[in-house]
């Protein structure tokens, strides 16, 4: 069979394999973004959900500690605390804010992580407020 474009030509496989990759990447058909590993969640703890106070009402800063691994993060006043990589467990979570240098909310509470997904950590019922704002 005749070639019905007279100019054009067949691609080596190594042109064929470049075309297919350029295609790829610059159509969005490729993706590269890492998939959260098998087993892994992540859980955020929210301070106005947690705590019911944001910045200007008292609260400066908290923190958040893992009792089962001993990982510990803290946020400014209306900043998430999230634990990445947290297993599809149940973790008891230690939670304090703190006005100034005063504790104000304390308290315990489980929470279970669910593999590959962001658990979003509802703990308002197991807070106390001690400073009475």
């Amino acid at each position: 069979m005749r070639n019905p474009l007279p100019r054009s030509r067949h691609l080596s496989p190594l042109e064929m394999l470049l075309f297919t990759t350029l295609f790829l990447l610059g159509s969005g058909c490729a993706s590269f973004e890492e998939e959260p590993a098998p087993g892994v969640s992540a859980i955020v703890f929210d301070a106005k959900a947690n705590l019911h106070y944001r910045c200007g009402e008292g609260l400066d800063a908290w923190t958040v500690t893992d009792r089962d691994t001993g990982a510990a993060e803290a946020a400014g006043c209306e900043q998430a605390v999230i634990f990445e990589g947290a297993s599809p467990n149940t973790h008891t979570f230690d939670i304090e804010g703190f006005s100034g240098t005063r504790r104000c909310w304390t308290g315990t509470c489980q929470v279970r992580g669910t593999a590959g997904e962001t658990v979003h950590a509802d703990c308002r019922a197991s807070i106390t407020p001690l400073c009475g704002f």
